[in-house]
């Protein structure tokens, strides 16, 4: 048997996880040129032929990753045509709850609003124009009713908004947005038993997000400091400035703010020091994933938690299952798992980033490990963690930087000192962010505690501001086509191929798989899993 059958032997879900990826890119690409009809026709037949196939096992498999493309098509192109709900032309009055806290934007406020008329529920992002004589809109918050007129808008008709953001309301659920004049609202007793549970329940999450963000507040917490905390611990960004973003952005450290794989993973590394390791295998994998679904949904259980939640999830029922971990694997049954459940979202950024900055590391980490001597990173542990930093980090860049080019056509020069200085400081940001909220029995110690939170936000606030401020710092005006980033991701493959190859050929898959199965395995156990934590994230 070949090391390549090997290969798929132990990591079964890799070749039809890009098969099933392949197809799905051909569905959105293809357009009107494959009708829905089409994808529908192709996927028995693959069926069939992989059936008469039964008796040649290498063309059957063939078949069968061939119907995993054309699955991918099909799913692609049902999410992509799904019939749309029909909004009045008219102005329309309608009874609403607020399903997250106002953020203000100059003369107005923002946010997502549940409408709950005639037993329908729509999504819509709502702007009300404030009144600044009365006042009203403080009123405003969370689980509030409302009852509105304004006309309702399908984000794709709307033409004052740019493109992008019209495709990401689309590709998030948003049925419509409204614009809602400063006396065209009142607020009014909020009729949740029409809204759907799980939106019930997240709404009430969120209301106890704002409880702990106006616990922060009491604590002392305030500026830019309270921004970062709210950010790095509950997922809040509302209170960062747009002048801080940017330097966030600049510096390369963006990731950070944004919760992601990397503060799950900090939360489970902490929890690996309380929860005993080897005893009660199972009873402490499944308390692991009940805490940090928990946290995710108590956050808002955005896109990038979700991810990095379901990918801790399936590592921790591999670890339990099989006894071991097959992280890139694990990788490819998550992004399967996650587009079967959505579709559109591989057309969004942040998934795209968050698992090429995964991916990334497991394939480079190993060759960049390998370039300082062993003997050298043993004799000293502050070396070896600093080593193992930078090597996590530089690779994550290798696969995302491109398309950080791509997309938002600017680059930050010094985003591994970045993450050098970031990545420690975020973990003591929300180490202590979870101990200010055990500690809440204590007062004395629950202030010190918070103390010490604030000062660490405003000193990495400060040194990032310093950074952007080195000379060029942030690469600007990019302008990368399609065809300039097809061609460095075959550089990057040239590379990593050139690297991986050994004399013997046929030792390649064998020894770089283990690699990247070690690195996985001493990553879950410490619980680096950067899931979207690429330095690239920026929405």
């Amino acid at each position: 048997m070949t090391q390549e059958a090997n290969f798929c032997q132990s990591q079964p879900f890799v070749f039809p996880a890009i098969l099933f990826i392949i197809g799905m890119s051909a569905s959105h690409f293809a357009g009107s040129v494959i009708p829905l009809w089409g994808w529908l026709a192709a996927l028995p037949a693959m069926a069939l032929v992989a059936l008469l196939l039964s008796k040649r096992p290498r063309w059957q498999s063939l078949a069968l990753l061939v119907g995993m493309a054309v699955a991918g098509g099909l799913l692609m192109k049902y999410a992509e045509n799904r019939p749309k709900t029909v909004l009045p032309q008219q102005e329309t009055t309608c009874d609403a709850v607020l399903a997250t806290e106002p953020e203000m934007h100059g003369k107005v406020i923002m946010g997502d609003l549940i409408i709950t008329n005639k037993g329908q529920t729509m999504k819509v992002r709502y702007s009300l124009l404030r009144d600044t004589a009365s006042q009203r809109w403080q009123s405003l918050h969370i689980g509030s009713g409302l009852r509105f007129s304004a006309f309702l808008i399908a984000p794709s008709q709307n033409t004052f908004l740019p493109a992008e953001y019209t495709r990401w309301l689309e590709r998030h659920d948003y049925t419509a947005t409204t614009f809602i004049g400063p006396f065209d609202w009142q607020k009014r007793a909020a009729n949740k038993m029409q809204i759907p549970r799980h939106t019930r329940a997240m709404i009430y999450l969120r209301g106890v997000r704002q409880t702990l963000i106006n616990r922060y507040q009491h604590m002392g917490f305030d500026g830019q400091a309270l921004g970062v905390a709210a950010a790095m611990t509950l997922g809040d960004r509302s209170y960062i400035s747009p002048e801080l973003r940017n330097i966030y952005s600049e510096s390369g450290a963006a990731h950070v703010l944004a919760l992601s794989g990397l503060h799950l993973g900090i939360i489970y590394f902490f929890l690996m020091i309380l929860l005993p390791k080897k005893r009660w295998r199972f009873a402490t994998r499944l308390l692991l994933v009940v805490v940090i679904w928990s946290y995710a949904w108590l956050v808002g259980l955005s896109a990038s938690l979700c991810r990095s939640a379901t990918l801790l999830t399936m590592m921790a029922l591999g670890d339990v299952i099989f006894r071991g971990r097959q992280p890139i694997n694990t990788l490819a049954a998550t992004a399967v798992v996650l587009l079967i459940t959505n579709p559109l979202s591989l057309l969004d950024v942040s998934f795209q980033l968050s698992f090429l900055a995964v991916l990334s590391i497991l394939l480079f980490y190993p060759l960049f490990s390998q370039l300082l001597p062993a003997s050298l990173t043993a004799r000293c542990y502050v070396l070896r963690k600093v080593w193992s930093l930078l090597c996590t980090s530089a690779s994550a860049m290798l696969l995302t930087t491109p398309l950080i080019a791509y997309y938002f056509h600017n680059l930050p020069v010094y985003s591994l000192l970045a993450s050098l200085v970031a990545v420690p400081m975020s973990t003591l940001i929300v180490g202590g962010g979870m101990l200010m909220l055990v500690s809440a029995f204590h007062t004395g110690l629950q202030q010190m505690v918070a103390h010490g939170v604030a000062w660490l936000s405003q000193a990495l606030n400060n040194f990032l501001t310093w950074e952007t401020q080195l000379p060029g710092a942030c690469i600007s005006n990019l302008n990368m086509s399609g065809l300039g980033l097809a061609t460095c991701y075959l550089l990057l493959l040239m590379v990593w191929l050139t690297f991986c190859h050994r004399k013997d050929e046929g030792e390649v898959v064998r020894a770089h798989t283990y690699h990247a199965q070690s690195w996985g395995n001493k990553t879950f156990r410490h619980g680096h899993v950067m899931t979207s934590g690429s330095t690239a994230q920026r929405i």
